[in-house]
């Protein structure tokens, strides 16, 4: 009778240990980590602007309007405020176009989620003119529906 004991005992072990194995894998394959938990705390940008100083030098992921001119790349709340209002510089350091905007002079614009190492310092250190307080260094990113011509100036 000791032994069937035993034997349960260890069965029981044995499928915790390969459903843990299981779940591990599963979450591997979607996120890259074993354990399931991102590097990436979800930030809403308004959020994420507004208390900058929080989330400086943390890993961050965040929706908005990606912008890509020539000139500019940036992550704005909405378009309905000029270049610099609710927005952070865009480095994109993921190998890849976020929008493949075909000529030099295209300016186009999508709704994306973008994940990286996020900063924030005072006094507008970053971008071209360095002007931006907040600057996201993209690692990786996914966009949403079409992107579109923009047709004002920011």
């Amino acid at each position: 009778m000791r032994l069937y004991g035993f034997v349960s005992f260890f069965l029981i072990i044995s499928a915790i240990i390969v459903g843990l194995v299981l779940y591990g894998f599963i979450n591997w394959q979607k996120s890259g980590n074993f354990f399931g938990f991102s590097p990436y705390k979800e930030v809403r940008l308004v959020d994420l602007l507004a208390f900058g100083n929080l989330f400086d030098g943390k890993k961050v992921c965040t929706e908005g309007v990606y912008v890509k001119t020539p000139d500019l790349e940036i992550l704005k709340v909405s378009m309905e405020e000029d270049r610099f209002t609710r927005s952070t510089w865009i480095n994109n350091q993921s190998g890849k176009d976020i929008i493949f905007t075909g000529s030099a002079a295209s300016s186009k614009y999508v709704w994306a989620r973008l994940c990286g190492s996020f900063e924030s310092h005072r006094g507008g250190e970053f971008g071209q003119p360095s002007v931006w307080n907040h600057q996201l260094t993209v690692e990786k990113f996914q966009t949403f529906g079409e992107d579109k011509r923009l047709e004002k100036n920011l």
